[in-house]
C-alpha cells in the first residue's frame, strides 16, 4: 500500500499484529482480551482502531462475567484513548482507554446506567501484557492482556 493510503489491518501476512510506524499514515486494528484468569472473574474483550501516527485509539468492548442477565454482558461504548512507546521492562507500549458501560437495570426496574470505564495496560509488541480497568466503582487489577 502506497504512502498516504488508508490501511485497516488486523493481522498481516506474517501472522503478527500490526505495529505503529511513524513514517506511514494509516490505521490498524487491535483485538484482545483482558482478565478472565479465574472461574467467574470478569473478562474484557476489546476491538480498537489505532492511528499509527498519533497513537489515538477509538473502539468498543464488552465485559462478560458468570452472572445472572442482564449483568452478564456489559457493552463498553465510545472508547477513546492513546498508546505511547515505553521502556518499562519487557513492555514496549502503554495504553489507556476511557469510555462508558451500558448496564440495563433488571426488571421490574426500567432504565439504563452508563458508568464510566477506564483502563490502563502495558503490553509488548504483540499486544500481550498486563493491566487493569474500572467500571463505575468496580476495579479489576493486575490481569493478563492477550491479543487476538
Amino acid at each position: 500500500m502506497g504512502r498516504g493510503a488508508f490501511e485497516l489491518s488486523n493481522q498481516p501476512k506474517d501472522g503478527h499484529m500490526s505495529q505503529p510506524k511513524t513514517d506511514e499514515i494509516g490505521l490498524y486494528l487491535v483485538k484482545g482480551t483482558a482478565g478472565g484468569g479465574r472461574p467467574g472473574a470478569p473478562t474484557l474483550r476489546f476491538s480498537l482502531t489505532v492511528n499509527a501516527v498519533t497513537g489515538a485509539i477509538t473502539g468498543q468492548g464488552v465485559i462478560t462475567q458468570a452472572l445472572k442477565p442482564p449483568s452478564d454482558k456489559i457493552p463498553i461504548v465510545n472508547i477513546v484513548g492513546h498508546v505511547q512507546s515505553s521502556a518499562v521492562g519487557e513492555y514496549t507500549k502503554l495504553f489507556y482507554l476511557e469510555g462508558h458501560g451500558v448496564e440495563s437495570l433488571p426488571p421490574p426496574a426500567i432504565g439504563t446506567l452508563t458508568p464510566p470505564f477506564t483502563a490502563q495496560f502495558a503490553v509488548n509488541d504483540g499486544w500481550n501484557g498486563k493491566g487493569g480497568w474500572t467500571l463505575g466503582r468496580d476495579a479489576v487489577d493486575n490481569v493478563m492482556v492477550n491479543s487476538g
